[in-house]
């Protein structure tokens, strides 16, 4: 598994070669083609936005909210590439979720499981800090992975 990439957020002048994995924070649809042009048609670009709030009170709605407020961004990025579309972007939703709270961000990312795949975007799952969640917990995470279709991964901080 050689999945070692680059973590980008705001941008960078340097040269990016040709990593198989680069991860764009709070990018434009512009900036992430402008990236997809340097590291080629094979990297996985995974995109997350930060958050102020990541509220779980109100699990689906809150998804529904957080697909609706990046429904552009994501569908022009996925749309870049060549005009056939850009079948190597991924979308994270919220970061690091703790595993205190695992029901409610089950039931957050099943409800954006849902939206993505109506909108056929790809979906990166968890984005869980290292660490999270704990083996106990993946059980609460059973039906997120059961809904992911070819194309989702899950993500993980490791380091």
């Amino acid at each position: 598994m050689n999945r070692i990439g680059l973590h980008i957020i705001g941008g960078t002048s340097l040269a990016l070669g040709r990593p198989q994995i680069v991860k764009l924070m709070d990018c434009s649809p512009e900036y992430k083609a402008q990236v997809r042009g340097e590291v080629g048609p094979e990297c996985l670009i995974v995109v997350r936005w930060w958050e102020r709030e990541q509220y779980l009170g109100d699990p689906e709605g809150e998804a529904e909210r957080w697909f609706y407020r990046h429904e552009a961004q994501m569908r022009a990025m996925a749309r870049q590439s060549s005009g056939n579309g850009d079948p190597n972007v991924v979308f994270e939703g919220y970061n690091e979720i703790p595993d205190e709270l695992a029901a409610k961000f089950a039931a957050f990312e099943l409800r954006r499981l849902q939206l993505m795949h109506a909108a056929g975007l790809r979906t990166g799952v968890g984005s869980w800090s290292v660490g999270v969640p704990d083996f106990p917990t993946w059980r609460t995470y059973q039906p997120v992975l059961e809904a992911m279709r070819t194309g989702d991964v899950v993500c993980l901080h490791e380091y």
